[in-house]
């Protein structure tokens, strides 16, 4: 073949095409070249959502997102999420001891309706006040910086026990601090952040508390408040006899007994008929001029409950009866019968009214150190010998305080120690706002409201409990009057917090969907 004719096969070759080995080469390298594209795409996108993943679970991310502004300031996740959690304990708390209905503190709050209406959840509800409540704090920290106030002595010592029990709580609770804090707080909280919002939050504090308590009122304020709600604040002395209509559903050896809701509902409507005849018949006894103690003597055991001449604020009379005892018509001697159904029971209410009236009486303020009388184990009372020893150790007690500086601070540090009354020793003794109403022992009451006790004196008393060795501190304001002014105070902060906060608006932002 000639040199000419061989190049031209070549030609005519190369414009069919490579050849099928050539094709398949070629195939081969393309393939690879889109593999290898596609697994550096893949890589990038793993290796971006592990970063992702890595920067969520760090809680960077949340504490730099903002969740929410109010006015120029910025809150991340991380705060709301703190204030969140605040909100939560506290109905938690709450549920847990029944002051809080609608909220089964078993479940989430995302899985419980909290308005029928909109269907908005607890959650919704409790982020909503969590918002609410860090509108307030930024309102009123801007309110606090601008007039240049400074926290207190007080203030500052509330915060730095704060301080020092979240240094502590952690121990024997927790592995480390920070586990703690993540826990209570939120994921993404950090101690150093936490602290940030705990001196802003004691700063707010201690502004409010200074502001609320510069409020003063005069007498006619006083007169004022109590006409408009004298039910409330004056003092009913009432005697009451009760019965009750049950259905025992247990016999005498606690086995359940086995009855039909028709039978129980027979069952009870026999009891309300005895119970009721048994109350009409003390009615008329007690209208009859009858002394209500020998009333409840005589029928004894067939009475639910028995209170004689018993002395109470407005506001704590039973509401069952409270608008027949309320009513201005009322007279001494007066007596009715009410009746209450509770669902389950049912019960009878005999009540003589035996006065009305202002108390005016000062409110005493006392420090004590209980020293307990010791009894033999299964035994109801206390030998004479424990008692002597009980009051032995009392009068060692005060004669060791009068030895000293005999202050109220050394008095108060020696019931810190030596009290058996855990209730009032860690605040030195101190029982403060006593009243004739007040639940206190008679002994121990009467002591305190002697007309003619002075701000130092001491003295033994003895009560069920033992022996309490007595420091007068002061007298101060009837209940009523306390009870005014700590009402008028809480009108008067009100306003001025809706003032303070007036034109603070939240916006809602993209951050706001990692509080959990």
């Amino acid at each position: 073949m000639s040199a000419s004719r061989e190049k031209k096969t070549r030609q005519g070759q190369t414009s069919q095409g490579p050849d099928e080995r050539v094709q398949e080469r070629q195939r081969k390298q393309k393939a690879d070249r889109r593999s290898s594209i596609l697994y550096a795409v893949v890589g990038v996108i793993c290796v971006a959502a592990i970063a992702v993943t890595l920067v969520l679970n760090s809680g960077l991310i949340q504490r730099s997102m903002t969740a929410v502004t109010i006015q120029d300031t910025k809150y991340s996740a991380a705060d709301l999420q703190y204030y969140y959690n605040v909100m939560y304990q506290n109905t938690l708390q709450y549920a847990m001891y029944g002051l809080q209905t609608g909220f089964d503190y078993t479940k989430d709050p995302k899985d419980q309706v909290y308005d029928q209406e909109t269907g908005d959840t607890w959650y919704d509800h409790l982020l909503d006040g969590a918002v609410d409540y860090l509108t307030t704090i930024t309102a009123l920290y801007d309110k606090a910086v601008a007039e240049g106030y400074a926290i207190s002595e007080d203030g500052q010592a509330a915060l730095d026990e704060t301080v020092t029990t979240l240094n502590n709580a952690w121990v024997g609770q927790y592995n480390t601090r920070n586990e703690m804090i993540r826990s209570n707080y939120g994921p993404y909280m950090t101690y150093d952040h936490l602290l940030e919002l705990l001196e802003r939050e004691a700063l707010v504090s201690d502004y409010a508390s200074t502001n609320k308590a510069a409020y003063t009122y005069s007498q006619a304020d006083y007169e004022s408040y109590y006409q408009e709600n004298k039910d409330a604040l004056d003092t009913f002395t009432t005697s009451q006899l009760a019965l009750r209509a049950s259905v025992n559903t247990t016999d005498e050896n606690g086995d359940t007994i086995e009855m039909t809701e028709e039978e129980q509902a027979a069952a009870l409507e026999e009891a309300k008929t005895q119970a009721q005849a048994v109350a009409q018949e003390v009615e008329a006894r007690l209208q009859a001029g009858e002394d209500p103690q020998t009333l409840s003597d005589e029928y004894g055991e067939e009475l639910y409950s028995t209170v004689i001449s018993s002395t109470r604020v407005g506001s704590s009379v039973n509401s069952a009866y409270s608008e027949w005892v309320f009513d201005s018509a009322r007279q001494n001697g007066d007596v009715t019968l009410v009746e209450y159904d509770s669902g389950s029971m049912y019960y009878y209410y005999v009540v003589r009214f035996e006065g009305r009236a202002l108390d005016d009486s000062p409110s005493a303020s006392v420090r004590h150190i209980l020293v307990s009388q010791e009894t033999d184990e299964g035994a109801d009372e206390p030998t004479q010998e424990q008692l002597d020893a009980a009051l032995a150790e009392a009068e060692s007690l005060l004669a060791e305080w009068q030895a000293g500086e005999a202050t109220e601070d050394s008095f108060a540090a020696l019931a810190q120690s030596s009290s058996d009354d855990t209730g009032s020793a860690t605040s030195g003794g101190l029982i403060s706002n006593i009243t004739s109403t007040s639940s206190y022992v008679d002994s121990f009451k009467e002591w305190a409201l002697d007309a003619s006790r002075q701000p130092g004196d001491t003295g033994i008393v003895e009560s069920e409990y033992g022996y309490h060795i007595m420091y007068y501190v002061s007298s101060g304001d009837p209940t009523w009057k306390q009870t005014a002014a700590s009402a008028l105070r809480e009108e008067d902060y009100t306003a001025w917090e809706e003032e303070a906060t007036s034109g603070y608006e939240a916006v809602t932002e993209f951050g706001m969907n990692f509080v959990a």
